[in-house]
């Protein structure tokens, strides 16, 4: 009976390690195909597979090891961790404020910036940084730290990059690599999601997010 309890809970723990290659991939074949119709605006089918298969990996991640969101999202005393967290936020602050005339010209789509600005940190901080670094825990940090921070910075140009010209820059992928870096330090260090949510979501406000996937902010080549 204990046997096969562990080669159950094996399996479960591989999928949840390739699962990254499983939503990445998903997210490509959505954005090429929903890109054929859709061109720019392919985002929104993309947006919603993305976190359909990050939102089951979570759920059932998480039930698996008895663990619930709300434990990690909690507030304790400030710690430097935390701190930078929320300064990785502020990274993109510079590009907002250089193009603060496009929200102005494009009221339009303020909504839509706004909700996935609040919506996919949740998805996002809970998949890469909770799921997969509790499912790698048994790794030496610094590799499951890396594992966990490429494959966030990686799904940018593989998935979100192939309608979005912002997110194939090397620059998205570089700034993105950091930042996952510091959130994912921060959930080691503090088993804590809450300022990495915070961080995440002035990222994606600041860095004008649906702006950049229906390439109405271009960055220079």
């Amino acid at each position: 009976m204990n046997n096969i309890r562990i080669n159950n809970f094996s399996k479960i723990s591989y999928l949840m390690i390739i699962s990254p290659f499983i939503i990445i991939l998903s997210g490509f074949l959505t954005a090429k195909f929903a890109g054929i119709i859709l061109k720019e605006w392919a985002w929104i089918p993309l947006t919603l597979v993305l976190w359909g298969l990050m939102g089951f990996f979570i759920f059932f991640g998480l039930k698996k090891k008895n663990l619930k969101i709300q434990s990690y999202l909690f507030f304790e005393k400030i710690n430097i961790y935390k701190i930078l967290s929320l300064i990785a936020g502020f990274i993109p602050f510079a590009l907002f404020l250089m193009n603060i005339n496009l929200i102005k010209n494009n009221k339009n789509l303020i909504i839509f910036w706004l909700l996935f600005s609040i919506i996919n940190p949740f998805f996002e901080e809970f998949y890469f940084r909770g799921v997969l670094l509790i499912y790698t825990e048994n790794w030496k940090a610094f590799l499951s730290v890396l594992y966990s921070t490429f494959l966030f910075a990686v799904n940018h140009p593989i998935s979100w990059g192939v309608n979005s010209i912002a997110n194939r820059h090397p620059v998205t992928f570089i700034s993105t690599f950091i930042m996952g870096l510091v959130w994912a330090i921060n959930f080691k260090k503090c088993k804590d999601l809450l300022f990495p949510i915070i961080g995440h979501f002035l990222v994606d406000l600041f860095n004008l997010s649906v702006f950049i996937f229906l390439n109405i902010y271009v960055p220079m080549k």
